[in-house]
């Protein structure tokens, strides 16, 4: 039995999303104002937020009144594998990377906003990407090719209001493209449906 299952009984936390911070976030001015807000804001006890060894960063989580959990402290591992590692042992619903950036951008200066694993680990090997914002996109792909529903990427900001990149499964991807509702022009054009007696 995992040890994180003592703590967290994996069919009750179904729902739970894990929320990644580290030095990228704390090095950023504003960082750590911008995560506690978005932590109050969420207000959830299925939150687990996931950090390195650092004090500041559990503060925010007991201010919150959110769980914590420290990764590997002596950094032999990849923090970004090791969060999305955890959250498959917690049997989390979805991993929130944080970075300074709001999303993931093309090469054009486009905001992705939903990627496939694909997509993310072709990214993730793009050497124009800062090393740690590749980790991110290459652990994000592994964590929902191993069965996490989601991977969230951007700012505190981002995340909460839904303009971070999504990394899904493939298929989900399409599904989702599929059902998104055709834009306001499309309907003129649409062939009217009979209505049923």
């Amino acid at each position: 039995m995992n040890g994180l299952s003592l703590f967290f009984p994996p069919n009750s936390h179904r729902r739970r999303t894990v929320v990644h911070a580290g030095p990228l976030l704390a090095e950023c001015p504003g960082g750590l104002l911008a995560l506690s807000l978005f932590l109050k804001r969420a207000r959830r006890r299925d939150l687990v937020l996931v950090h390195p060894c650092d004090r500041a960063l559990a503060a925010l989580a007991e201010e919150a009144g959110v769980t914590d959990l420290v990764l590997d402290a002596d950094g032999a591992r990849d923090p970004s594998l090791e969060a999305g590692e955890m959250a498959l042992a917690l049997g989390a619903e979805g991993l929130d990377f944080t970075i300074d950036e709001p999303a993931i951008f093309a090469p054009s200066g486009r905001r992705l906003r939903r990627l496939s694993v694909s997509a993310a680990e072709a990214l993730a090997r793009d050497p124009a990407r800062r090393a740690r914002v590749r980790a991110k996109l290459r652990a994000g792909g592994e964590a929902v090719r191993c069965g996490l529903a989601r991977v969230r990427i951007g700012t505190p900001e981002s995340l909460a209001s839904g303009r971070a990149t999504e990394i899904v499964p493939g298929r989900l991807a399409r599904i989702r493209n599929a059902l998104r509702p055709p834009p306001r022009w499309a309907s003129a054009h649409m062939p009217s449906t009979p209505a049923e007696a």
